[in-house]
């Protein structure tokens, strides 16, 4: 994925090949519309620029905030009758953009706003996206190669453990990166933001969405707090971060193995939690249509992963946990 790229997939176009044809078209079960359709990896589980920082953003950083502003060095920008210069200043009162005064340095005359503003909106912050490509998804084929081939090859039993650190961070990731994100942190939030401060009844106007979905104040900070966040987890930092270590030392991972003729299917939140039938919880992320990882806590044993070949009926009652926990696509074996 090139650096310029605006296209940002929140489920990866390298995880979602595995249930595609070699087209790259998958089979997509739309619960809501309650239809299935065909949908090119390419350009679909994205949103332009969904992991770009951009002006205003309380996330802004001095850096960010210098590249977003270095369009106004030959300017002079007065606001409330002081005249600012601080980058972090800048981006903290651009939602009142309109009420900048803006002079040239050479010789005192007013400025065009329309042309600035442009510029200012053009830059947009891409290294969460670059570096998630570079330490991530262009890793995850060769990953799951390697699972391919030392699981399948398997019977019921253990194996040594390989690449579990990596395991753990994609899939870690994952869970925080899908539609749905993490659901601990989605809880905590929703506590505060929904139930207590009541962000989901202001509404934003739709001229002053930076992304469709920011319908109101709640949808803007959740998305904030989420890059933040994930920003920080790729520099091994934040509560991400802290998430993997806790489940690198805590937890391991289950390999459960579909041997046809039903498969396993994925959806927009490929990776989650949910409760098993003894009431035990279960992390689960499918890894290609024959292969499904569940994490649960890990034992004394050497270091190593359980596989097991379960039942037909075993796979179709995992899929319907995983349609379950869709937030509204489910993915269907195409490969």
């Amino acid at each position: 994925m090139g650096s310029e790229a605006k296209y940002h997939h929140l489920i990866p176009q390298t995880y979602l090949s595995a249930w595609a044809n070699s087209s790259g078209t998958l089979r997509i079960w739309d619960i809501k519309e309650n239809k299935e359709e065909c949908r090119n990896k390419e350009k679909f589980f994205g949103v332009n620029h969904y992991h770009s920082i951009v002006a205003g953003m309380p996330i802004c950083t001095e850096d960010d905030a210098k590249t977003i502003f270095n369009g106004l060095k030959d300017y002079n920008i007065t606001y409330q009758g002081k005249i600012i210069t601080d980058p972090l200043k800048l981006n903290q009162i651009y939602y009142d953009f309109e009420n900048w005064e803006i002079t040239r340095k050479s010789d005192g005359s007013i400025a065009a706003k329309k042309p600035i503003k442009k510029d200012i909106d053009g830059k947009k912050i891409r290294d969460i996206e670059t570096t998630w490509s570079t330490k991530y998804e262009n890793c995850w084929p060769a990953v799951r190669e390697e699972i391919i081939k030392r699981v399948l090859q398997s019977g019921n039993g253990n194996i040594p453990e390989f690449q579990k650190n990596f395991l753990m961070r994609f899939y870690t990731s994952m869970d925080w990166r899908g539609f749905a994100s993490d659901q601990l942190f989605s809880q905590t939030y929703d506590a505060l933001c929904k139930d207590a401060l009541a962000f989901d009844e202001i509404d934003i106007p739709t001229d002053e969405r930076e992304l469709p979905f920011f319908e109101t104040v709640y949808d803007y900070f959740r998305h904030c707090l989420l890059l933040k966040y994930f920003r920080r987890f790729l520099n091994e930092d934040g509560p991400m971060y802290y998430h993997a270590c806790q489940n690198l030392k805590y937890t391991s991972f289950h390999f459960l193995i579909a041997d046809g003729p039903t498969y396993f299917i994925t959806s927009d939140n490929p990776s989650f939690w949910c409760n098993r039938e003894d009431g035990l919880r279960v992390g689960l992320m499918p890894i290609e249509p024959r292969i499904l990882m569940a994490q649960g806590k890990s034992t004394d044993q050497d270091p190593v992963y359980s596989v097991t070949h379960i039942t037909e009926a075993a796979v179709k009652k995992y899929n319907s946990w995983i349609e379950e926990n869709a937030e509204r696509y489910v993915v269907l074996d195409n490969s």
